[in-house]
């Protein structure tokens, strides 16, 4: 399973196995207003490019044109199938706490219900006490959000005997504290049955919310849009606090994407969806409750159709002056992929975004595109595998280090992995791909890099997320540097302040996935792309992304989280049990589980972890 950032990765790398099926799941988010649909559309655009005889599936809730997506890719579009039909049946409400009015979704339309909300459900918290019930998802519109009806709501309920006595709640959140902080929310909210969830948590400790939801034992989860990422967690009732996806409005596909939610096949025949409007929501302009039913249009083709003079303008000019910043985002990408698809070498492949410019007879931008580029000494190669990065910038790049090398100066990366080394490569890469005028804030601001070093290097070198997370506390706490509030405001960071910690904590977490594993990972491997075309494979030392990838230098323990196992589990694995682990010239060839597990500490994260994976 892997994310369309994960895929371009894995089509760069000749020695991985070919593809013979592709499963897209979730489908529709090749058509959303960000630049991810971009990349959705580059992955599967370079699978079928390289194995043409890919089988390709789609698969996609509430759209009404299915076929679009074989059309996209010059698919039969007679292969496309839509039903109706659902597992359970959803039954829609909206309530008005503050009228205390209740009313149904039927035939297109809202129906005021002659009960009345009672007033002691006429706050969001007394709502979810009065019709929670087992299982309840509450969707709010951002992380901070998130975390904040969760412990608000935390806060007002009582730990029941049930609850009380529920080892596993205890379990987690000794796993929590141990694992991230003592002092993190979850792990103290847990215990109620209570949680939060979002996509920058650690993956393993989503698998354990998800799965302790799943069994009864947390009764309340709260939120963001993950819940529209495919993640698997049905529910007898769904709140939705919130119109908005971030700040936008939820899309009709979107909103009916998580009212699907509700319900849980074999337990019980229908599920309840509530959206509450309250304090910091009245659902105005809510247009999406009468379009269920969802046409596509890919984000590539809408653009194409609807901007393709500023496209042209950017390519002309490197200039997009009006529309949101991702707006422009997404045009400058579509703009890429088009001055690198325009110089494929003539070998009888085309791409769709280049054919469908020569359907519509748009070839003066063609001619612009190839004309503009044709100074472009990049193998075409290195620029098929990394359209996400400007082709100029790609170009300054591949030359820069082919002058080097002809001066005969270092171009590797040193194998030595410590702060000094990490902060020095970063400045590199600050000046060589130009981060000052690119459009992501978190690579624009050279005094981040520091902070960004020190983060690196500990995740690189193995420390785990909880020492960097207590490190980070002391040096913030020993420098008193500041901590900036939700409200705006900014305070001297105090370690006795929970607040503090938590918002540190979802700093470094967002930092690690978004920067470190998602941002670096892109420009390092890009940057021993080129090595390896210049210098050969054997030559051009380690690939720094790999190790950002999976947070080790160690290839064992690489070795280890690829048959499952998570970063923090297959460190202990490797230092606690590695007279179970078959090494052989450096590569691990097998293990021996029962002889792991008789060394892990019984019920422990690590453990469990072992016996299910392995």
């Amino acid at each position: 399973m892997l994310t369309p950032e994960r895929l371009i990765s894995f089509l760069s790398q000749n020695e991985n196995p070919s593809i013979g099926f592709l499963f897209v799941d979730e489908a529709h988010k090749i058509a959303q207003d960000d630049t991810r649909s971009i990349t959705t559309y580059i992955a599967i655009e370079k699978t079928l490019k390289k194995y043409p005889t890919t089988k390709l599936y789609f698969s996609s809730p509430n759209v009404s044109n299915p076929d679009i997506l074989l059309k996209l890719f010059r698919k039969d579009e007679q292969n496309s199938f839509k039903t109706e039909e659902t597992t359970v049946a959803q039954n829609l409400f909206f309530s008005d706490l503050s009228e205390r009015k209740f009313s149904y979704f039927y035939g297109n339309e809202f129906l005021p219900i002659s009960t009345k909300i009672p007033e002691s459900a006429r706050t969001v918290n007394g709502f979810f006490v009065t019709y929670g019930r087992d299982s309840n998802l509450v969707y709010c519109n951002s992380v901070r959000r998130t975390i904040a009806y969760a412990t608000q709501f935390a806060n007002t309920i009582s730990i029941d005997d049930a609850t009380r006595t529920n080892n596993k709640l205890k379990k987690a959140s000794k796993i929590i504290g141990d694992y991230i902080h003592p002092d993190y929310y979850l792990a103290s909210i847990i215990k109620k049955g209570v949680a939060y969830h979002f996509g920058n948590m650690p993956q393993l400790i989503r698998n354990l919310i998800e799965d302790l939801y799943k069994n009864g034992d947390i009764k309340y989860i709260f939120c963001t849009s993950t819940l529209l990422e495919g993640v698997n967690m049905p529910t007898q009732n769904l709140f939705i606090l919130d119109n908005k996806k971030h700040r936008s409005e939820l899309k009709s596909i979107d909103f009916w994407n998580l009212a699907g939610r509700a319900g849980r096949m074999s337990r019980e025949l229908q599920g309840n969806v509530f959206c509450i409007k309250h304090n910091e929501c009245d659902w105005k302009g809510s247009a999406f409750f009468k379009s269920k039913k969802v046409e596509l249009i890919p984000t590539v083709y809408d653009r194409i159709n609807k901007n393709l003079k500023r496209i042209e303008n950017q390519i002309k000019n490197n200039e997009i002056k009006t529309g949101t910043e991702e707006e422009k985002r997404i045009l400058r990408y579509i703009a890429n992929i088009i001055c690198i698809d325009i110089l494929e070498p003539k070998s009888g492949y085309q791409s769709p975004i280049i054919e469908e410019l020569i359907k519509r007879n748009k070839i003066q931008i063609l001619e612009l595109a190839k004309s503009k580029n044709s100074n472009i000494e990049v193998p075409f190669s290195l620029l098929d595998s990394n359209e996400s990065i400007d082709i100029s910038i790609q170009n300054t790049v591949y030359k820069q280090l082919l002058e080097l090398h002809a001066d005969k100066k270092q171009i590797t990366l040193s194998g030595n992995v410590d702060y000094e080394n990490c902060l020095r490569i970063l400045e590199r890469f600050y000046h060589l791909y130009n981060w000052e005028k690119t459009n992501i804030k978190e690579l624009n601001n050279v005094n981040s890099l520091k902070y960004y070093a020190f983060i690196m290097n500990q995740w690189i070198n193995g420390v785990s997320l909880n020492q960097i997370i207590s490190d980070s506390i002391k040096y913030k706490e020993s420098n008193q540097s500041f901590i900036r509030l939700p409200s705006g405001a900014n305070e001297i960071f105090s370690s006795k302040k929970k607040e503090h910690v938590n918002i540190l904590i979802g700093e470094i977490i967002r930092d690690i996935e978004k920067v470190i594993r998602f941002h670096f990972e892109k420009y390092f491997n890009h940057y021993f792309l080129v090595l390896k075309h210049i210098l050969g494979e054997d030559n051009a030392g380690d690939n720094w992304a790999v190790l950002l990838e999976y947070g080790t230098r160690n290839r064992i323990v690489i070795a280890l989280q690829n048959l499952g196992l998570s970063r923090y589990t297959a460190n202990i694995v490797y230092d606690k049990c590695r007279a179970a682990l078959i090494v052989e010239n450096g590569k691990l060839k097998g293990f021996e589980k029962s002889l792991i597990l008789s060394m892990l500490r019984q019920n422990s994260l690590e453990y469990d972890e072992v016996y299910e994976l392995l």
